[in-house]
């Protein structure tokens, strides 16, 4: 949503900082105004991307409460007109109503003897009353305790912020790394993969941390038996995780590969190239999934908005022609 275009601008605005800060400055010319409208350009398209987001969802839940308000209404009817066929043959409906709100919740076996009520009667115990609305709707205890605490507005900007200095550090690491590339293309590795040292040491380090979170959520919600169940989901897990996996070790090598093709702009020109193809990406996968139903709200700030990101990607990728 809004949280995803922010976060991504800040990605991108970081990456390109980075960039200028440990690669010589922002260039002279037309190159670096390319760079930097392309920047601004794609900061418009992620905006209206979250923007498009949250007129989709803010449209379903209307559309959800108005479905909610007929059904209420027309229940309230139904009740209406039972009661007014009760008055006729002379029975109070709420009574009826009242015993609906009772469940017996101790069943026995039919072919044993029922279990005596007060006073050895022989009847069946009082019913107990359902303790109704103590949870949301389709919600059980269980995940009303789980439900996640809720931001505020402020700690969520900040939030995105944070979360979007910290995974530029992907750029940082790979123009802080230049000096280990160029010592391999001295000893004679091809530029094509010379780069890749920096990937291993940077991924490597991220790979821990990221473990021992994952390790540390597994643990205190006790699943690690979802790694071997026997069912045919966990071989369909495993093989999106390797997949997605192998995606994007490609992903990051083409990367960096085009980066240092691109010689000393490469980093400022191929990281909001890469974001902003992410993007576009996922919102061709989006199509393909009906991410937008023909009756949401937003499809056309959503189509705009790619189209945007589009541009960006051109205007940036001019910067290294000109």
């Amino acid at each position: 949503r809004l949280g995803t275009a922010l976060c991504m601008s800040v990605i991108v605005i970081m990456g390109v900082v980075w960039g200028f800060v440990f690669g010589g400055g922002v260039p002279e010319g037309a190159a670096g105004a390319l760079i930097l409208v392309g920047v601004v350009v794609a900061i418009i398209g992620f905006g209206m991307l979250g923007r498009a987001v949250h007129l989709r969802e803010m449209g379903r839940a209307r559309k959800w409460e108005v479905a909610r308000d007929v059904e209420a209404e027309r229940s309230k009817e139904m009740r209406n007109a039972s009661s007014h066929v009760g008055k006729n043959i002379g029975i109070d409906m709420r009574e009826v109503d009242d015993s609906m709100k009772f469940v017996v919740i101790a069943p026995y076996n039919l072919s044993s003897p029922p279990p005596s009520g007060p006073a050895g009667t022989g009847a069946c115990p009082a019913p107990v009353p359902v303790q109704r609305h103590e949870v949301a709707a389709g919600e059980t205890a269980e995940t009303a305790e789980s439900k996640p605490r809720t931001l505020s507005p402020w700690q969520s900007v900040v939030f995105c912020l944070v979360a979007g200095i910290f995974a530029s550090s992907l750029q940082l690491a790979f123009v802080i790394g230049d000096s280990l590339t160029q010592q391999l293309l001295d000893l004679g590795i091809s530029n094509l993969f010379a780069q890749d040292a920096i990937w291993l040491f940077a991924f490597c380090l991220a790979g821990v941390v990221n473990c021992t979170y994952a390790g540390f959520l597994i643990t205190r919600k006790m699943s690690w038996e979802e790694f071997v169940r026997s069912d045919g989901q966990l071989v369909k897990s495993w093989r999106n995780s390797i997949l997605s996996g192998i995606a994007f070790s490609i992903h990051i090598h083409l990367y960096g590969t085009a980066a240092k093709l691109l010689g000393d702009l490469g980093p400022v020109i191929a990281w909001p190239v890469l974001m902003c193809c992410t993007m576009t990406f996922g919102q061709l996968w989006g199509f393909f999934l009906n991410e937008f139903k023909q009756e949401d709200d937003g499809r056309t700030i959503n189509a705009l908005g790619t189209a945007v990101l589009i541009v960006a990607i051109i205007m940036t990728s001019c910067a290294a022609v000109v």
